[in-house]
């Protein structure tokens, strides 16, 4: 399916027919859309396919079978490997080809070789067991896959049919053993694709279907659901805010009620994207929740009946100056009809006097609806012009005359108003319509399209550009406002003064952006200054209370913002409702704001003992400055809170005003740290304390760091270079074993056979052990279930605090066993993972747990005690794959429970049991000896040999290794996220050594260890090489 802009207005849904692009669909049937899920905007449209309309894949299918019955007799010869027929074709890569040799923006710049190198560089980072290596030459290439390599000759593509055969070859190649690694068809050819587009435009990529259906749904402006903002809390979902006038709303449902159930299937760890998806459905339909509140008991159920949900994207409000404020959130199907709803009401009830319209953070949306917003303010002028190719066609103003905004307008814009947003601004300001006020706004100056792939999924494309009226690009060099405010901020947590200043940014725009051809340089502010922001929000408020305050408390929250105060200042004393008249009477209220500000600032800053004081002129020209820093070239340990004391002198005979001093380094525990001196008198010093928190799990490394000093002129006067190095601490590593109880233990209800059986609450008992060098905090250990409705979780979050290296503590999780659970014939699987997390440290690991069905036995209870007859392993489970949880040692002795077949179920503690195969054992007298070892699940353990940090050699040695109590199956080797090595094998401990090539500056090597319980370890170093 191709979508096609017609004169810029919108998109309508076209279908390819004999090589012709022919409309389906009236305009007024369009359903545009906005992805949400990538940053800024993703800007798109689309419509359903209609019944009977091929998608561009059947087409080309019907179109090959014609070929292939033509040309049964041709004989192809082709340079690239056959596809045996245990490998897979691909579904899209095809399609994908087909589509953006005719519809990308730029064909000319496309490179196929790139293309192909970024496919399967992709390919090879998502999927541990593959490696791609390159001939010196780039010609060829070698695939690994698994234990099968494949060399690939006369692989440099030179056409589309070049680069869809060899990259079709090569996915063959690798999914052929995909369900080995756990990863699927679609996954491997979607993460392949993605890696091609990358090389064509950054906006351009593959949705997944589930992606897709959402992707729509979400800019409708409207959906069937209950009405509820909801987020996920320490492992519940947790009601946000329900929305007013909605089901939820109606039913009582509150702000912080944990929706603990849907259906039939426990919330527990289940991610939002799940409960979204449960909750929503068809309009009319009920849907059955239990809900906990703090002040029940226990969850009680609730029935609440779907219904269209409308999503506010415009919110508004009038001050008592008349001055409306209007925030667009993002532009969806009914942004237009909810501001001219608004706009109308608040005429009608209190009259408006002026506009702020709020277009910050606003990360685009629908074109046409930006166009429409932008009619509500203009009576003539182009809005955007659309740019494909050569061609370039306008989007006039369409004014609506029942509803002339001639009101004086202030546009306010910052770093997160991409795309749409940018061209309303644009529009505002290049027509003379409204002032413009923030920072520089994103710059997104491309059009997405979206192309409905024949497996479900879809693909984003840019295929044309927008302009904003005189024909500026301002695509990836966004609209500067005509003020621009730069907010600074000064608490005990945080200091921030050194702002990105306009003649900073251009700098760094200059050389971010010197080999695009389009580029240029935008246009300076007309106003600049800095202002003081008192954060509106604590560093202990959580952001989702905010949403529980009424209109009013809301309104005043507004007040209190400095920007806006500042534009109804210029408002209420602008002679003229143009841009143009705005700006001459501006000057005067921003000179008196920026003095104002000025002194809010020195104010602030002198109660950190710095003289802010200026003269209103730079006096010395070129300062002498010598800085000394404690601790010099010193070490930072991980974990431990330090400071860096930064100290200067000025060395001339005149003062230096204003004296800041800001870091720049690769290490971002380094970056952009900020001194601030103030004035400095000749002979004089002054001095400032950072301090800095090092991470527990920083790594250890050593870096360069940049301290650049600027004085009031805003121009670096002085730099001085240091090292800085970082201690890193091996962090804790959990491991664990699980016992299956259904024998009344932990609150389980079964037969006792230790198996999973229908309508039985099972517990899981964890040991839970750190087996690292460094303690955990505050461990969390979560069981998320990945098994669907089979299963329902009723304890699945135990927070257990520190544990210390070495220590050992026990966690019982529990789940219910639903009727559809199959024993026999096709048995099911109990999938978990197994989440081990502590935030305060930044530890995060996740076990994958599979525990097959079996069916269900007799347990015949029986007292007695067994003997071991040899070292015998001990079972969580009566079956033979069940987890390994002991060894008991040779003529130990226990006290037996029963038996369920040749499984005997022996005590180990006053908590623990385990299953023992009778015939290892035989009947003992006396008092029971137990006499065993735990064994644990551990991930792989990765030791590198003596860590190189410095060097200023090309290339260095690599030594270590890996060992594990399970067969080590993966190792895989990364330079700067570059894989250059891997091994596959199947042994528990593994010795490695290679040559590493070194770039200039800071090496990231990462080391990745995998075993055969697809258990995974990381491990990451750094190497600086000197230039």
């Amino acid at each position: 399916m191709c979508l096609k802009p017609p004169a810029g207005y919108g998109f309508s849904v076209t279908h390819k027919s004999g090589g012709k692009i022919a409309p389906v669909l009236p305009l007024e049937r369009q359903i545009p859309v906005v992805n949400k899920n990538f940053h800024p905007d993703c800007v798109v449209y689309t419509t359903l396919s209609e019944r009977g309309i091929p998608t561009l894949g059947k087409l080309k299918k019907q179109i090959l079978a014609g070929v292939c019955a033509l040309c049964a007799c041709a004989v192809l010869t082709l340079s690239i490997p056959a596809v045996s027929q245990e490998e897979r074709s691909p579904q899209i890569i095809g399609e994908v080809c087909d589509i953006v040799s005719e519809r990308f923006v730029s064909k000319s710049e496309i490179d196929f070789e790139e293309m192909l190198k970024e496919g399967l560089n992709n390919l090879e980072t998502s999927i541990d067991e593959v490696l791609v290596n390159w001939s010196k030459d780039g010609k060829s290439f070698e695939l690994v896959a698994g234990e099968k390599r494949e060399s690939f000759r006369n692989a440099k593509p030179r056409s589309w049919s070049d680069l869809e055969e060899i990259s079709s070859e090569a996915f063959s190649f690798v999914s052929s053993d995909a369900h080995e690694w756990g990863k699927k068809d679609a996954e491997i050819e979607y993460t392949m694709v993605n890696g091609m587009l990358s090389t064509v435009d950054r906006h351009s990529r593959i949705i997944p279907p589930r992606d897709y259906k959402d992707f729509i749904i979400e800019t409708e402006g409207s959906f069937s659901g209950l009405g509820i903002v909801i987020s996920t809390r320490k492992g519940w979902i947790t009601v946000i805010s329900p929305i007013e006038d909605t089901p939820a709303y109606r039913a009582g449902i509150k702000a912080g009620d944990k929706i603990v159930q849907i259906e039939n299937e426990s919330t527990v760890n289940m991610s939002l994207v799940e409960a979204v998806h449960r909750l929503r459905g068809p309009k009319g339909e009920p849907v059955n929740i239990r809900i906990l509140r703090d002040s029940m008991e226990k969850a009680e159920p609730l029935t609440i009946v779907r219904d269209i949900i409308k999503i506010e994207s415009v919110e508004d409000y009038v001050f008592s100056d008349g001055i409306l404020y209007m925030k667009i959130k993002n532009f969806q199907r009914n942004t237009t009809e909810s501001a001219i709803e608004a706009l109308k009401k608040r005429r009608r009830e209190h009259g408006i006097t002026g506009i702020i319209l709020d277009l910050r953070d606003n990360p685009g949306g629908l074109l046409s609806q930006a166009g429409l917003i932008s009619d509500l303010f203009l009576k003539y002028g182009t809005v955007f012009s659309v740019k494909t190719g050569n061609d370039i066609r306008e989007r006039p103003a369409n004014p609506r005359d029942a509803l002339e905004l001639r009101e004086k307008t202030v546009v306010l814009i910052n770093s997160g108003t991409a795309s749409a947003s940018e061209i309303v601004t644009g529009a505002l300001k290049e027509n003379d319509r409204a002032l413009t006020m923030g920072t520089k706004s994103f710059g997104k100056g491309s059009i997405q399209d979206i192309f409905e792939l024949e497996d479900g999924s879809a693909l984003k494309l840019t295929i044309g550009g927008y302009l904003i009226p005189g024909n500026i690009s301002i695509h990836k060099v966004g609209i500067t406002p005509d003020i621009f405010i730069e907010q600074v901020d000064f608490s005990e947590k945080k200091t921030i003064y050194k702002t990105p200043e306009f003649t900073f940014l251009l700098e760094k725009y200059r050389e971010e952006n010197k080999d695009e051809k389009d580029w240029h340089e935008p246009n300076p502010p007309s106003y600049a200054f800095k202002i003081l922001n008192e954060s509106l929000l604590s560093d202990d408020e959580d952001e989702n209370e905010r949403k529980e305050m009424s209109r009013k408390e809301k309104m005043r929250e507004k007040e209190k913002d400095p920007l806006i105060t500042a534009a109804r200042r210029i408002i209420k004393t602008a002679d003229g409702v143009y841009r143009s008249d705005m700006l001459k009477t501006a000057g005067t209220v921003l000179e008196g704001i920026s003095e104002e500000e000025d002194d809010r600032i020195r104010e602030k800053l002198a109660e950190f003992k710095v003289d802010w004081s200026f003269n209103g002129k730079t006096i010395e020209q070129n300062p002498r400055i010598r800085s000394t820093i404690t601790p010099v070239n010193g070490i930072f340990k991980a974990g431990e809170k330090s400071e860096i004391n930064l100290e200067v002198t000025n060395l001339g005979s005149k003062p230096i005003y204003r004296l800041t001093a800001v870091t720049d380094s690769e290490n971002p525990l380094f970056d952009n740290k900020e001194f601030i001196f103030g004035k400095v008198g000749p002979g004089k010093k002054s001095s400032w304390k950072t301090e800095l928190k090092i991470p527990d799990n920083a790594s250890t490394r050593n870096d360069e760091c940049v301290i650049r000093f600027f004085d009031s002129s805003k121009k670096e006067v002085f730099s001085q270079t240091f090292t800085v190095a970082v201690e890193g601490k091996d962090g804790p590593s959990i491991s664990y074993n699980y016992e299956i109880v259904d024998d009344g233990r932990f609150g389980s209800k079964g037969n006792g056979d230790g198996r999973i059986d229908k309508k039985e609450t099972i517990a899981l008992l964890f040991r839970i052990k750190n087996t690292g060098k460094s303690e955990a905090r505050e461990l969390g250990i979560y069981l998320k279930n990945r098994s669907g409705k089979k299963l329902f979780l009723e304890k699945a979050i135990e927070q257990m605090g520190e544990i210390k290296p070495g220590e050992s503590k026990d966690v019982a999780m529990k789940f219910s066993v639903k009727n559809e659970w199959r024993e026999e014939q096709h048995p099911d699987m109990a999938e978990f993972d197994l989440i081990a997390n502590d935030f305060q440290i930044g530890f995060f690991s996740k076990y994958e747990i599979t525990i097959p069905a079996h069916e269900p036995a007799h347990f015949s209870p029986m007292r007695e005690t067994v003997r071991t007859t040899g070292d015998t392993v001990i079972l969580g489970g009566s079956f033979e794959d069940a987890q390994e949880i002991s060894v008991a040692a040779e003529g130990s002795s226990y006290k037996s429970e029963g038996r369920v077949g040749e499984w005997s179920k022996v005590r180990l503690d006053e908590k623990r049991s385990g299953w023992i195969k009778t015939g290892v054992t035989s009947p003992s007298k006396g008092n029971a000896q137990p006499d065993f070892t735990y064994v644990l699940e551990s991930p792989p353990a990765i030791r590198l040999g003596s860590q190189v940090l410095l060097t200023d050699k090309k290339e260095i040695e690599i030594s270590g290794s890996v060992s594990d109590s399970e067969p080590v199956v993966n190792i895989s080797f990364f330079n700067n996220g570059d894989k250059i090595h891997i091994i596959n094998l199947e042994g528990k401990n593994q010795n490695f050594k290679f040559k590493l090539p070194l770039e200039d500056g800071v090496n990231e090597l990462k080391i990745t260890a995998k075993d055969s319980g697809n258990l995974k370890s990381v491990r990451t170093f750094y190497i600086r090489k000197k230039s």
